[in-house]
């Protein structure tokens, strides 16, 4: 149970994260001046909620290293497509 359950909450983990990057390239539409902003803003919010979240359910995980590592995935995923829409849209 400990191991899905570890892998469940990473993969939850790494749906925020992109789904939240998504949300973030289509902004850059609208506020182009303000691009280096929502880059720093929306890394300040997946800390956050990703941050929080892991403090919630930290007595729950039996397998911590899995965890962090789906967790590295995703917010090197994230990042990478938050910067490589922000040099396409430049």
């Amino acid at each position: 149970m400990g191991l899905s359950l570890s892998i469940s909450y990473g993969i939850c983990c790494i749906l925020f994260l992109i789904l939240f990057s998504k949300i973030t390239g289509k902004l850059f539409n609208s506020f182009k001046s303000y691009a280096y902003a929502l880059t720093y803003t929306s890394l300040l919010v997946k800390i956050i909620v990703i941050g929080t979240f892991t403090v919630l359910i930290k007595g729950q995980l039996e397998h911590k290293i899995l965890y962090g590592m789906l967790l590295l995935i995703g917010i090197m995923y994230s990042t990478v497509e938050l910067i490589l829409n922000f040099r396409e849209k430049k």
